[in-house]
């Protein structure tokens, strides 16, 4: 039993290297849980965890109803319904360019 186990921390370490290949959207085992039970909360808060420090909880949240189609976006969505830390990211960077706009 406790050879499962191991190779259970095992599969999961090298799932999450994957997260590491630019080709791979970053998204985590806890997201996934919080996409899978629909707490958009939750979810947006795990997104933010793995999201660079300038990422806010709100762009987050912002990234996840995007990707749910529970909100309007001007930028292609990935092709998945969950959110990667590359659409919070975008979420991030427009909402600072609408900020300079207003300032214009």
């Amino acid at each position: 039993m406790e050879h499962d186990d191991e190779q259970q921390r095992d599969d999961l370490d090298e799932s999450d290297d994957a997260q590491d290949d630019p080709e791979t959207p970053h998204r985590t085992f806890r997201q996934l849980l919080h996409w899978a039970t629909g707490d958009r909360d939750a979810e947006a808060v795990a997104l933010a965890d793995v999201s660079p420090e300038e990422v806010t909880v709100e762009d987050a949240a912002v990234a996840v109803a995007q990707a749910h189609g529970e909100a309007p976006s001007d930028r292609d969505i990935n092709s998945s319904d969950v959110a990667s830390v590359e659409d919070a990211i975008a979420v991030h960077e427009e909402k600072l360019k609408s900020r300079v706009s207003e300032h214009e």
